[in-house]
């Protein structure tokens, strides 16, 4: 995952080394979307996404939100697409 100098700059560091020792073991042989994926999921899902751009806003306005996107069908369904049908580079929309 990371370079022998990267390694060795920050295995003094116990917050890179409990990040690191959180990944699944199987994290090293997916593709680099999967990675930055999960890694987003785990990091920015809950503390950022769901409250400031989620609940919060739905809430203050007095609407009710759904997301699709925490089913473990649609979870399931959208981690089993190729990549190549995930991210499209340089083209909006």
């Amino acid at each position: 995952l990371f370079s022998a100098d990267m390694k060795a700059r920050t295995e003094s560091n116990s917050a890179v080394a409990e990040f690191l020792a959180r990944l699944p073991a199987e994290f090293s042989g997916w593709g680099s979307l999967a990675q930055d994926q999960y890694i987003e999921i785990q990091t920015l899902m809950s503390g950022y996404l769901l409250s400031s751009q989620g609940d919060r806003m739905l809430m203050g306005n007095s609407v009710e939100g759904r997301f699709p996107f925490l089913d473990d069908d649609v979870v399931k369904l959208a981690n089993s697409l190729p990549a190549k049908y995930k991210l499209r580079v340089l083209d909006e929309k």
